[in-house]
């Protein structure tokens, strides 16, 4: 069985805001003031695609996590997903729904390597810009959970120098597509304000069975409506 866990979000870089020039004055030995110089802050850019940070093509491994919790009796509702890529060059795994009233349901799931080419090319161009998260949240009894893992090798320093990346990407952003989402790339924070992501996790909705939670919610509440 799958252990459902929440993951936190690093903290925001404080390295990570717009670039910017500092006039520097040194004093010489002989007590006169040298000549002004500029300086740059090396900072990172304030926008830029997560394509750029990182080959999302290399990806090897995802753990995919969505919950949803509200005014419903079935409430939280939940699907987990640990993914591997496998020598297809696509994904495959064990996924697991649940919700407050059902039996946790154990699932089977592949993602083709079309499927998995064509998901991980859509997450390459989503727009990124430096700053914290804020979600959308405009009304209540609605909220949304949904991350996901990616698992890379590390890229021109972009994550840990000589080791593995691990890539976090989440929101709890009301909406169809829960925009905004935030991006978490070796220890900085992006915020990615489209609709880009949402689209892109919608298009996993039928390889990873999503649809079946609907089912077994409907399942069991017509099977309480039969009991005497």
């Amino acid at each position: 069985m799958l252990a459902r866990t929440r993951m936190t979000p690093n903290d925001t870089d404080p390295s990570a805001e717009p670039s910017a020039k500092r006039r520097v004055v040194g004093d010489g030995d002989d007590g006169v003031a040298d000549p002004l110089v500029d300086l740059e802050v090396a900072r990172p850019p304030a926008s830029r695609r997560l394509g750029e940070l990182l080959v999302l093509e290399e990806v090897d491994f995802i753990l995919l996590h969505y919950e949803w919790s509200g005014m419903n009796e079935h409430s939280p509702i939940a699907a987990v997903y640990d993914l591997r890529r496998d020598a297809r060059g696509g994904f495959s795994g064990r996924g697991q729904l649940s919700t407050r009233l059902t039996a946790p349901r154990d699932l089977d799931v592949a993602l083709t390597p079309r499927a998995t080419k064509a998901f991980l090319r859509k997450l390459a161009r989503v727009p990124l810009r430096n700053g914290p998260y804020e979600p959308l949240v405009e009304h209540t009894d609605d909220f949304p959970h949904i991350e996901f893992l990616l698992h890379v090798p590390s890229v021109g320093g972009a994550c840990w120098p000589g080791g593995a990346c691990t890539v976090q990407v989440f929101t709890t952003s009301q909406g169809e597509f829960h925009a905004p989402w935030a991006v978490s790339v070796g220890g900085r924070i992006y915020q990615s304000s489209g609709d880009d992501i949402g689209r892109a996790v919608r298009g996993l909705d039928r390889p990873l069975q999503r649809r079946e939670l609907n089912r077994m919610i409907k399942q069991y509440d017509d099977g309480a409506r039969t009991e005497p």
